[in-house]
């Protein structure tokens, strides 16, 4: 199965153009979409658990959970312990898809 990107460089100039129309509109539209709330925590950069708009406690029990684990592992390597709890606004249509992979 080929991708997209295999496909562009046998486009005509009109098709690019069309494309490119076709992408600018998609991404206006995401834009111009409602949003929800998603509590990202993290560790640094790697993610741990999204949680839905209204778990935000759910959320406070991952990041206690995934700290004191690593707390009680290597208490020496204080500086690898960088937890938080994000807000990402992702559109409506997205919404559902950001908790497919959560333990």
């Amino acid at each position: 199965m080929s991708s997209f990107k295999d496909t562009i460089p046998y486009l005509s100039l009109d098709q690019l153009n069309d494309f490119k129309n076709v992408i600018l509109q998609a991404i206006a539209d995401k834009k111009g979409e409602e949003t929800r709330v998603v509590w990202q925590v993290l560790n640094g950069h790697i993610t741990i658990g999204n949680f839905h708009s209204d778990n935000y406690s759910d959320a406070l029990d991952c990041l206690i959970q995934a700290a004191s684990k690593s707390y009680s592992k290597d208490k020496n390597a204080l500086a690898e312990l960088q937890f938080s709890i994000e807000v990402i606004r992702v559109p409506v249509s997205e919404y559902d898809n950001w908790f497919k992979w959560n333990r």
